[in-house]
């Protein structure tokens, strides 16, 4: 049994490294808050994109004011944009935070369609995930 410890704790070394398992990832040096939208969004749609640049604008306005962080919406029906509903697996409209340098890096914002009623509890969302976001988490 103290073998099996020891090879583990050997094997754990190797693949990790010395310096640890689970460092976060370098944070983004500029990140893209995305809106996807259809041709004719309903009133919820544009509720969660009003409600998301308003969340923005109130916690992180020296990060969008320097670029560091950006705003945008996106109708995904358009010809040049239906890539966007297989690049990020968007199920329906969504909200996705990109790593503008590392196109493999992104997080879709699910949770928000849950919290479309509520919108103290959708802010906090998505200023908490911005924030782990800009932070490389």
């Amino acid at each position: 049994m103290k073998h099996l410890w020891v090879w583990g704790w050997v094997a754990c070394l190797l693949v990790c490294g010395w310096t640890g398992c689970g460092k976060a990832a370098a944070p983004p040096s500029k990140v893209d808050c995305v809106c996807f939208l259809n041709e004719h969004p309903c009133e919820s749609s544009r509720r969660l994109e009003a409600w998301t640049k308003e969340a923005l604008e109130a916690a992180y306005p020296a990060e969008l004011k320097n670029r560091r962080l950006s705003f945008r919406s996106v109708n995904y029906d358009r010809k040049e944009d239906t890539h966007f509903l297989k690049d990020y697996k968007l199920p329906f409209q969504s909200i996705v935070l990109l790593d503008a340098g590392d196109s493999k890096r992104w997080v879709r914002l699910d949770k928000l369609w849950e919290m479309i009623g509520d919108q103290e509890q959708f802010r906090k969302y998505v200023q908490e995930q911005t924030g782990k976001f800009l932070s490389g988490h």
